[in-house]
């Protein structure tokens, strides 16, 4: 069965939407999460995303590749302004990885959470079933 690939923003967006029906003390849908792209309004981010203003952030390209951190795609850590700042310079960049190439036109933004290891979700599913 052919694989298809979701940006990182719309699996986020799934769990969620969704995760409290598993685990109802969990409630991601307090964490901000925000897709800017070249059409977003800059001016009007702050103003339109005020939960953004408050909170330490983390803005990394959603276009469906990996190794975002070795190639210097993630910033971390930063103030709202910081991090549009970032985006402005990278938008619309031409970026090499391996022997695919492309524009960056998508950024995830969300709360920057510290944390010591890192996990991998994936979901795949089948004509007749989920597996996980």
């Amino acid at each position: 069965m052919p694989r298809r690939k979701i940006r990182e923003y719309t699996a986020k967006n799934l769990i969620r939407n969704n995760i409290t029906r598993f685990n109802p003390k969990f409630d991601y849908r307090s964490y901000p999460l925000h897709l800017v792209t070249y059409d977003s309004n800059f001016r009007k981010l702050k103003h339109d995303f005020p939960e953004l203003t408050h909170v330490p952030l983390v803005a990394k390209p959603d276009m469906l590749f990996g190794k975002r951190g070795k190639h210097n795609l993630v910033v971390l850590n930063r103030t709202m302004d910081e991090v549009l700042s970032e985006i402005k310079s990278k938008l619309n960049t031409e970026i090499k990885i391996g022997s695919r190439s492309g524009l960056l036109t998508h950024f995830l933004v969300e709360k920057f959470i510290p944390h010591e290891e890192e996990y991998y979700f994936s979901i795949s599913s089948e004509r007749k079933g989920l597996h996980s």
